[in-house]
């Protein structure tokens, strides 16, 4: 199916609007955007930039700082893009891997979304290439990359809460809607300087106005969806499931590439396997 595809890929992303970054930002952000020029240079990507937007954090809600909405950003993005293309977000200061478009592609042709967690590693030296070299950082189990269709945008767009980027929650809902809708992990794409993050710094955990207007929207969200099976637990899941496998691996056995929910069925990839490759009888 991957074959066939000869769309585009528009990466889209914010650093900052009318508040900039400080020095610290800046140098991981710039790390950032070295990768990923690597990974432009297949000539298939439309970088864009979030520079202004129709709302802010600030102008609806009084935050202090300027935050866009999430759909706002993927108006613009969809803007730029056909039906077929794929449209990428990511966080401003992660970092790709250079086989990342072939990842991409090979999922989103398939099912139409998928989404990555990060590996964090404690400063950004070199780049990484290998998942071999990801998985001597820590993994974390937000999700710092989105990829879909204009295609599935349209169509599943509106089951997304209009929830606010770099605040609690919006993550964790997006990522369960794609799950619902047979999206795929991507498990050794992305990778992530460690860092405190604004939003879970004491003085604005489940304090911040952005931060409590995300939650709201995530409460009703999984409210509606958990007959879908939508978890807002997955994330605790994830990182029990993932520790096991590095404790198997750390005693010598060999981290199995997915295991199955027994109660769901729903199968879990612990490693990026081609999906070729995933051939799984049950």
């Amino acid at each position: 199916v991957s074959l066939r595809f000869k769309g585009k890929f528009v990466h889209v992303w914010s650093d900052y609007l009318a508040m900039p970054c400080d020095t610290e930002s800046e140098r991981r952000n710039a790390f950032a955007r070295s990768t990923w020029e690597t990974v432009y240079s297949s000539g298939n990507w439309i970088p864009h930039r979030i520079e202004s937007v129709p709302r802010t954090s600030q102008t609806q809600l009084g935050d202090e700082r300027d935050i866009p909405f999430v759909k706002d950003m993927f108006q613009q993005a969809c803007d730029l893009a056909q039906e077929s293309d794929i449209i990428v977000f990511s966080n401003a200061d992660i970092a790709f891997v250079p086989d990342i478009e072939s990842q991409i592609k090979e999922a989103v042709t398939r099912v139409g979304c998928c989404y990555a967690a990060r590996w964090n590693v404690p400063r950004f030296t070199k780049p990484l290439t290998t998942a071999k070299e990801l998985r001597q950082g820590e993994w974390y189990a937000g999700t710092d990359l989105l990829a879909f269709t204009k295609k599935w945008w349209i169509e599943h767009g509106d089951e997304f809460p209009d929830m606010l980027l770099a605040c609690e929650f919006w993550d964790l809902v997006i990522r369960n809607l794609m799950k619902i809708h047979g999206g795929l992990e991507l498990c050794d794409a992305i990778y992530h300087e460690t860092h405190k993050s604004w939003w879970y710094r004491p003085e604005n955990f489940r304090k911040n106005v952005g931060n409590l207007y995300n939650k709201e929207l995530s409460e009703k969200f999984f409210n509606e969806h958990r007959k879908d099976g939508a978890d807002p637990l997955d994330w605790k899941k994830d990182e029990e499931r993932r520790f096991q496998a590095k404790t198997v691996a750390n005693n010598g056995g060999n981290i199995p590439d997915f295991t199955v929910d027994a109660r769901t069925g729903r199968v879990t990839w612990n490693r990026y396997v081609p999906l070729s490759q995933r051939i799984v009888r049950l």
